[in-house]
C-alpha cells in the first residue's frame, strides 16, 4: 500500500545549509521507495511529486545559481530578523498559504511532515523534526526573533505532534532532560547520512587539481572550517587558535572558512583584519556542493569548534573524506565522531590551538584519525535515516 506524504520546503527556498541539506536528502532517499508517495508544500502552494522530485534535482545541478541565492539571502535574511513586525507578518501569512493548501489535501491521511521545527496547521497526521534545543542552552548564538518565535512555538508544536523526529541521541536526551516531552516512546532519533561525493581523493586526480586552484589552495596545505558565519559556529575562538600557531605551520596552511554570511559576524571579521601573515585566513562565501566535498577531501585538517550541534553534519562529511577531524567534546558532536576525531574543548582557545597542532604536527595521529574517521562513517547513511523515518511515518498514518 502506497503512503502519500507531503513535506514541507521552506528549507528549500535558500542556500541549503543544515536543514535545507536535510531535507533534500531525505527527501530524495523517500522518493526512491516504492511504497511512498512524496509531494512538497511551500509557501505559493503544494507541488506534486513529480515536480516536486525535478526541484531537488536542480540542487545538484552544475547550472545551480549558488552565487545568486548567496547574494538574496545575505541581504534579505538579516534585514527580516531585524524588524520584528515584519519577521512575524511573513511568517502570519506563509503559515495562513500553507496551512490553506494543506488542508486542501483530499487524502485527509497524508502524513505531513515538517522538517524545519514548526508545523504548519494541519488536521492530518503531523510529524516534525527538531534538530537541535540550542535557542535555550546558547540564546546568544540566535537573533532575538527567532528566540521569541522558538519559544512561543514549538512547545504547541512538539506537544501537538503525531511524532518527533530527532537527529541523534543527544537531542532526544535533552528534550527528555527539559520536559519538552514526558513520553521517550513520542521520539524517535533517526541520525543523518552522507552523500556519496563525500570521498576520498587521490593528490593527482584532476577534479581536485582544478578545484583547489581556484581557490589558490595546495593538497593537504591548509585548515579548513565549514559553517554559516554564525556567532554558533565559535568561529573566533578558532581564528584565534589559529594565529597562535607557530608561523613555520601557519606559512603554509591557510585558514579556510567555507560558509554563507548569518548574523553577528562584525567582531569575527573585525579579528580576522589583525591577522598577519604567514598566518592568512580564506573567506570562500557559499559555494557549490561539489566545490565543498572536493575541498574537504584536499584539506590537512577539518576543524569544526561548534558551541552546540544537533548532529554536526560537516564532521561525518570529513570524516567520510578521509580528512583528520578536531571537534568539539560536547553536544551531539561526540556521538557522531566516535573514536574518528581529536575532541576538544570549545570554549578554550588553547585546547582548541593544541589540538589543531598535535594533528599537524603528528603523522601517525592524522593517520589514525582518518582510519578511525571512514570506520565511524561507514556507520552512517541517507538510507537509514529514510528508512527509520517511513517506519514513524507508517505508523502514525
Amino acid at each position: 500500500m502506497t503512503l502519500n506524504v507531503v513535506i514541507g520546503g521552506d528549507a528549500l527556498q535558500g542556500p541549503l545549509t543544515g536543514i535545507g541539506y536535510y531535507s533534500k536528502c531525505l527527501s530524495q532517499e523517500l522518493i526512491s521507495a516504492d511504497d511512498i508517495e512524496l509531494s512538497g508544500v511551500f509557501s505559493n502552494g503544494l507541488l506534486g511529486s513529480r515536480d516536486y522530485e525535478n526541484l531537488l534535482k536542480t540542487f545538484d545541478s552544475e547550472d545551480f545559481d549558488h552565487s545568486s541565492y548567496n547574494r538574496k539571502s545575505s541581504i534579505i535574511i538579516p534585514l527580516v530578523r531585524s524588524n520584528q513586525i515584519l519577521y512575524r507578518l511573513i511568517k502570519r501569512y506563509r503559515h495562513y498559504k500553507v496551512s490553506s493548501a494543506l488542508n486542501s489535501l483530499k487524502d485527509k491521511n497524508t502524513v505531513y511532515h515538517e522538517p524545519n521545527f514548526i508545523p504548519y496547521s494541519y488536521k492530518g497526521p503531523t510529524v516534525i523534526t527538531v534538530h537541535d534545543l540550542s535557542y535555550i542552552r546558547y540564546p546568544q548564538t540566535h537573533p532575538k526573533t527567532r528566540i521569541d518565535y522558538m519559544t512561543r512555538y514549538l512547545p504547541q508544536a512538539v506537544n501537538e505532534a503525531g511524532a518527533i523526529m530527532v537527529d541523534s541521541e543527544f537531542v532526544k536526551n535533552e528534550m527528555l532532560d527539559l520536559e519538552f516531552v514526558k513520553e521517550p516512546g513520542r521520539i524517535h532519533v533517526a541520525h543523518l547520512g552522507c552523500d556519496t561525493g563525500f570521498k576520498v581523493r587521490g593528490a593527482e586526480e584532476s577534479e581536485l587539481l582544478d578545484v583547489l586552484a581556484r581557490y589558490g589552495l595546495n593538497y593537504r596545505s591548509y585548515i579548513l572550517a565549514v559553517g554559516t558565519i554564525e556567532p554558533r559556529k565559535n568561529l573566533e575562538r578558532l581564528v584565534a587558535a589559529y594565529m597562535a600557531l607557530p608561523k613555520e605551520i601557519a606559512d603554509s596552511n591557510p585558514l579556510v572558512l567555507v560558509g554563507g554570511q548569518g548574523w553577528k559576524s562584525g567582531s569575527l571579521m573585525e579579528l580576522v583584519n589583525k591577522v598577519e601573515l604567514p598566518h592568512r585566513v580564506i573567506f570562500t562565501g557559499y559555494i557549490p556542493k561539489q566545490h565543498l566535498r572536493v575541498l574537504t577531501s584536499g584539506a590537512l585538517l577539518f576543524c569544526y569548534p561548534s558551541l552546540y550541534e544537533g548532529f554536526g553534519l560537516p564532521v561525518l562529511e570529513a570524516m567520510s573524506s578521509g580528512t583528520p577531524v578536531v571537534t568539539s567534546n560536547t553536544s551531539s558532536l561526540a556521538e557522531v565522531a566516535g573514536d574518528g576525531a581529536l575532541l576538544v574543548d570549545p570554549k578554550d582557545v588553547d585546547a582548541i590551538n593544541n589540538g589543531l597542532e598535535q594533528v599537524i604536527r603528528n603523522t601517525s595521529l592524522q593517520q589514525m584519525l582518518i582510519d578511525n574517521g571512514l570506520v565511524q562513517a561507514s556507520k552512517f547513511s541517507w538510507q537509514k535515516c529514510a528508512a527509520a523515518t517511513r517506519t514513524v511515518y507508517k505508523a502514525l498514518s
